[in-house]
């Protein structure tokens, strides 16, 4: 595999609001990027996930929209658990171009 990983941003909330069930979503998602590298990656790129704490709270989604898109240099996201912070952040995610996977999302209204 090359030297050069391919980032993916998973915002979970690792404290606050649904700090369980977030990291079991974040201890779920290694374990499919461990399979993944161990089927040799992706077009020879290891897959490293960077996982940050969103807190359940939008305020810290929108701090963790923009550390995936300016210090890790993120492809691609997974994320968040509490609908109220992927509603909130998915137009951050649009406006940078970062492609966003919201595995649990529910409408406002």
């Amino acid at each position: 595999m090359t030297d050069t990983p391919l980032k993916i941003g998973v915002g979970v909330p690792l404290g606050g609001m649904g700090e369980t069930l977030g990291r079991e979503m974040a201890n779920a998602i290694q374990l499919a990027v461990d399979g993944a590298n161990e089927a040799g990656g992706i077009n020879g790129h290891r897959i490293e996930a960077v996982v940050l704490d969103d807190k359940g709270r939008e305020e810290d989604g929108e701090r963790v929209v923009k550390e995936f898109v300016r210090n890790a240099a993120a492809v691609a996201a997974i994320g968040h658990y509490n609908s109220n912070v992927t509603l909130h952040v998915a137009p951050l995610y649009a406006a940078a171009g970062l492609p966003l996977i919201g595995p649990i999302i529910s409408n406002r209204h």
